[in-house]
C-alpha cells in the first residue's frame, strides 16, 4: 500500500543542509521554473505553462529516508483541456546511491496519483507525473534511470511489466556544467557544489558562489544572501562545510577590498560559529562537555545575531536563518546575562 502524504512540520524539518538550502531556494515556484526551465528536454518543457507553476504541500519520502532525501511538488497548467501535470522533484544526497532508484520512484508517483484522486474524487483522468531527480555527489550516478533497465533483459521484453522512466540532473557528473537557474538558484548549487560535488570542481565552484555573492550585493539584493547565512548556520557541525567556507573567506579576502562582503563573511562563521566552537570547548573543560559545548553554541548564536543587526539585517532575515525572533533573543542573552537588543 502507498503511503499518504505527509504535510511537513517544523518538527520534521530536513536535518541536512543542502536540502534544507535546496528546499528553501526552491520551493519557490519562480526559482523551480527558473530550474526546471532549462534542464526539462524542449518537447517536454514546451507542453507546460510555466508562469501558472505552483507548489503543493504535500511530501511522500519515507520516514527513514528523510536525513538523506528530501522532495517537491509542483502543479503546472498545460494546454487546452489537459489536466495540470504534476512535476515530482526528489533531492538525493546519500553517500551511497539507490540502486533502485526507480523503483522507490514508482512508489512516491503512485501516492502522487493517490492524493490526486482523494482531491478530486469525480475526476475522470489521472494528471501526468513527471519524476525529477536532483544528485549531487562526489560521482556520477552509477544507476538505471529507468525501472524497466532493472530487469533482466528477457523480462523487459515481456509486454504488461510497469514502466517508469525518470530525468535525472546529475551534478555529480556533470558538475559546473550543469548550473543554471536564476542568480540566486545558481548560488544554491555554487554551494552545495563547493561542499559536497566532484572533488575536482570544488574551487572553482566556491569562486563563482563568491562572485555570484558579490554581484547580488551590488545588485542590492542583500536579502538573497540569507540563504548562506542559514545554509551555514545550519552546517556548522560539517567539517567539509568548515573547510569550504573558511575558504570562502579568504576568497573574499582575496579579491580585494570589499568590507561589506568581508563582513558578510566574517559574521556568518568567523563571530558565530568559529567562536561558538571555541567557547564550547573551552566551556566542555570546565563544566563537563555536553554542557559546555551547548553554553558555547548560544554564545554563539547570539554573537551571530549581534554581528548582522550591526550591518542592519533586519529581524525577518535573522529570524528565518537562526530561528530566533527578536523575543527569542532577548530571553536568550538574559540567560547568558547580557544586554537586550537595540
Amino acid at each position: 500500500m502507498s503511503e499518504s502524504p505527509k504535510q511537513p512540520g517544523r518538527s520534521s524539518q530536513i536535518a541536512q543542509p543542502h536540502d534544507a538550502l535546496f528546499r528553501r531556494v526552491f520551493s519557490e515556484p519562480a526559482q523551480a521554473a527558473a530550474l526546471l526551465r532549462e534542464t526539462l528536454p524542449a518537447a517536454v518543457r514546451d507542453r507546460f505553462a510555466w508562469n501558472t507553476l505552483r507548489r503543493l504541500p504535500d511530501t511522500f519520502v519515507d520516514e527513514r529516508l528523510r536525513r538523506t532525501e528530501s522532495d517537491l511538488l509542483f502543479e503546472v497548467d498545460q494546454p487546452g483541456d489537459e489536466p495540470p501535470a504534476r512535476l515530482y522533484v526528489l533531492i538525493e544526497h546519500q553517500s551511497s546511491p539507490d540502486p533502485f532508484m526507480a523503483l522507490r520512484l514508482l512508489r512516491y508517483c503512485t501516492s502522487v496519483l493517490e492524493a490526486a484522486v482523494r482531491e478530486a474524487p469525480e475526476r475522470k483522468r489521472l494528471p501526468p507525473v513527471l519524476p525529477v531527480v536532483f544528485h549531487q555527489g562526489p560521482r556520477p550516478w552509477p544507476y538505471p534511470a529507468s525501472l524497466e533497465r532493472l530487469f533482466g533483459e528477457s523480462a523487459r521484453e515481456l509486454p504488461w511489466g510497469p514502466r517508469l522512466d525518470f530525468l535525472l540532473l546529475d551534478q555529480g557528473a556533470g558538475g559546473l556544467s550543469t548550473v543554471v537557474g536564476s542568480p540566486l538558484g545558481r548560488l544554491a548549487q555554487y554551494l552545495m557544489l563547493a561542499v559536497s560535488g566532484p572533488e575536482s570542481e570544488r574551487a572553482a565552484a566556491l569562486e563563482r558562489a563568491v562572485e555570484m555573492m558579490r554581484d547580488l550585493w551590488s545588485a542590492e539584493r542583500p536579502h538573497d544572501l540569507e540563504v548562506v547565512y542559514s545554509y551555514v548556520f545550519h552546517g556548522k557541525e560539517d567539517p567539509a562545510m568548515v573547510k569550504t567556507v573558511e575558504a570562502m573567506l579568504e576568497e573574499i579576502e582575496a579579491r580585494g577590498p570589499d568590507s561589506e562582503l568581508k563582513s558578510l563573511g566574517q559574521l556568518i562563521w568567523e563571530r558565530g560559529q568559529r567562536t561558538g566552537r571555541s567557547e564550547g570547548r573551552s566551556e566542555g573543560r570546565a563544566e563537563g562537555r555536553s554542557e559546555g559545548v551547548q553554553l558555547g553554541e548560544r554564545r554563539a548564536t547570539v554573537a551571530t545575531v549581534e554581528g548582522l543587526l550591526r550591518v542592519g539585517v533586519d529581524w525577518q532575515v535573522i529570524e528565518s536563518a537562526t530561528g530566533l525572533d527578536r523575543g527569542g533573543f532577548d530571553a536568550l542573552k538574559e540567560q547568558l546575562g547580557s544586554d537586550p537588543a537595540p
